[in-house]
């Protein structure tokens, strides 16, 4: 018994989802601050401020492409977008933007590779928990 139990562990400490589950602490960041991480993977609190889902191509179409399905984050509250710099702005590509709501606070577990400078480098979800 205590064989099994030890090897559950160790599968699911070797899986990044596993890890999560089980209660993995990933470090805190800022937008502003996300190039200065340490880790490809952290946390942010959030307000989703836009969302993007790639319009359907009708079958036998030829359609435009279009860009991956995103989301775009911001840190502070917001109540014009048009007041909203860019640089105050991070997109987090997901399959699955529309299952959060514009305005809401979440607590977002995200992943990149290299250092992420705002919009130029591909930032994925993981996960996200409202906040």
């Amino acid at each position: 018994m205590k064989t099994l139990i030890l090897l559950l562990c160790c599968v699911l400490f070797s899986s990044p989802v596993g890890a999560q589950k089980v209660g993995r602490k990933y470090p805190w960041v800022k937008i502003e601050t996300l190039n200065k991480a340490t880790s490809d993977t952290v946390r942010l609190k959030a307000y989703v401020f836009d969302i993007y889902v790639c319009p359907p191509c009708p079958e036998g179409m030829q359609c435009k492409p279009c860009m991956e399905n995103h989301l775009t984050v911001v840190e502070g509250k917001f109540t014009d977008p048009q007041k909203v710099s860019l640089n105050s702005r991070l997109r987090i590509f997901s399959d699955h933007p529309d299952s959060l709501k514009i305005g809401k606070r979440y607590i977002f577990t995200i992943s990149f590779s290299g250092k992420p400078v705002r919009f130029s480098d591909h930032v994925r979800l993981l996960s996200f928990t409202p906040f």
